[in-house]
């Protein structure tokens, strides 16, 4: 995580404000999923940001293609984090499409990240989806793998 030098306003600020954000509504339907989109964050936590003397703002390296989010203090102090944007034009949309989409997407898991935000109905609380399968020999089926917890 990137951070200023000092924390020591940012993080009693960001810990006041962190409490009193709602848990996100997924509205917003594609691909076959809800999900909360990138406005409705926005709308959902800025107002609690602004009684704590915070904002966020993002920066792009077009270079590395990475886009980095921040929640800064009044003090000027501050937190990021980066989240690498990848995108290809299709046949369906042209690059310019193609990237505005990706830079969205971006944005919308940086911010979650940055401020470690849940959304309602989260459909692999457990990590199970998400884990890497591990063929079971004995019993010919996959199986996923879970590392102990440490």
């Amino acid at each position: 995580m990137l951070r200023s030098e000092q924390i020591d306003k940012i993080m009693p600020a960001l810990c006041l404000a962190q409490s009193q954000f709602p848990v996100l509504q997924k509205s917003t339907q594609a691909y076959g999923y809800m999900y909360a989109d990138y406005a409705e964050i926005k709308e959902a936590i800025s107002p609690i940001l602004a009684l704590h003397s915070l904002y966020t703002t993002s920066d792009v390296d077009w270079e590395k293609n990475i886009l980095t989010m921040y929640v800064y203090h009044s003090s000027t102090q501050f937190l990021g984090t980066s989240v690498k944007i990848d995108y290809k034009p299709d046949g369906k949309v042209n690059a310019m499409q193609a990237m505005g989409s990706a830079l969205t997407y971006a944005k919308r898991y940086a911010i979650s990240n940055l401020f470690d935000l849940a959304a309602d109905k989260e459909s692999d609380d457990d990590g199970v989806k998400s884990s890497p399968k591990i063929h079971n020999q004995d019993k010919d089926e996959d199986v996923y793998s879970h590392a102990p917890l440490t």
